[in-house]
């Protein structure tokens, strides 16, 4: 299926860089060496990970407990198969990685009710992986947050009312 609006926003330069020295080229990794990226990548996944947003992606579906995922879900993805892939070298490029973290936001709006908080979830925490993955030099999740704030502010975000606790929680935790 088609991505959703809020996935395809364009994602912010981090201040003082330029495109050039961060944006990902579509077959190749930030440095020479692909283990370097992995395992930046897989680092910042963890962080992650550790964020409450990020709980009902950590690890696959139980399709014993919810049996129409398997069949309204082609590509199931979960970070913890991620972070394992980034570990173990799987990916060839950023692209590949790309492919994995997008699926996250997109299989939950495949599976679960539109505007429901978990859909809102998988969209942060998509914002967050694939903006990791993007630049080379981002690797600060506050850094991350205060972006999505910027752009939340702006209105380039569209944020529900519900959402502004996962916000708050998220902002609460990446100052920790």
């Amino acid at each position: 299926g088609e991505i959703s609006e809020p996935l395809k926003l364009a994602i912010c330069i981090p201040e003082g860089t330029t495109e050039s020295e961060n944006h990902l080229k579509t077959d190749e990794w930030f440095t020479r060496d692909q283990n370097i990226a992995c395992e930046r990548i897989a680092h910042g996944i963890s962080r992650i990970m550790d964020l409450p947003i990020a709980d009902p992606f950590l690890v696959p579906i139980d399709v014993s407990l919810y049996p129409a995922y398997a069949f309204l879900v082609d590509y199931p993805i979960d970070l913890n198969t991620i972070k394992k892939r980034l570990e173990n070298n799987f990916y060839r490029n950023g692209d590949a990685v790309l492919f994995d973290v997008f699926h996250i936001a997109k299989n939950a709006e495949k599976f679960y009710k539109e505007g429901s908080i978990i859909i809102i979830q998988a969209q942060l925490v998509t914002y967050l992986c694939s903006t990791l993955t993007m630049y080379g030099k981002v690797t600060d999740l506050i850094q991350l947050h205060c972006e999505l704030q910027q752009r939340r502010e702006k209105g380039i975000v569209d944020i529900q009312p519900e959402t502004v606790q996962i916000l708050e929680d998220w902002n609460i935790l990446c100052k920790r």
